[in-house]
């Protein structure tokens, strides 16, 4: 027998398991589960608009400054959030920046959480990066080789180079 209006037993059941698991969340984050530097770290927003204020005071966003002071000016070209690239279990924020032509030099920035901000831990400026990609805990940085007569759209070949943190600083190493 179907009583009219009654609620089916599935979504009660549903309803009382996002119940459980909100009050579960909101104790682990709310209650002091993680410290607060740790829950500080767990909300940094990791996008362009976070990586361009990041860069701003450090050395390399005054080298950047210096390259090129006026508009168009430098961009955030690419982010990448990435949990595994230090093993801290905190994502790391890699921001590659570009500038006006194909031939100015593509910085390339690595922050980590730290007191509820990001700060800078890697950063390059002059090689020119084609592309980066990722192997469990390394990044891969393409860069291009050119020839004398290379023109700047097609490069003769390219050069990988491994970036990986060793527990207290960034190696880079050619592959």
């Amino acid at each position: 027998m179907r009583i009219a209006g009654a609620v089916p037993s599935w979504r009660l059941v549903l309803v009382l398991a996002l119940l459980v698991c909100g009050i579960a969340m909101w104790s682990f984050w709310g209650a002091g589960a993680l410290g607060s530097s740790q829950r500080a770290a767990a909300h940094l927003a990791c996008n362009k608009g976070r990586a361009a204020r990041a860069v701003l005071h450090t050395r390399l966003g005054g080298r950047m400054r210096r390259a090129e002071p006026s508009p168009p000016g430098w961009s955030v070209f690419a982010v990448y959030c990435h949990h595994r690239l230090t093993g801290a279990g905190r994502a790391d924020m890699v921001a590659l920046f570009a500038c006006c032509t194909s031939g100015a030099p593509t910085p390339l920035a690595i922050f980590r959480p730290e007191r509820g901000r990001w700060r800078l831990t890697y950063s390059s400026f002059k090689p020119l990066i084609y592309g980066l990609s990722f192997k469990g805990r390394t990044l891969i940085e393409k860069r291009p080789v050119y020839r004398r007569r290379d023109p700047m759209c097609c490069p003769s070949g390219y050069t990988y180079w491994n970036l990986r943190w060793n527990g207290s600083h960034w190696t880079m190493r050619r592959i």
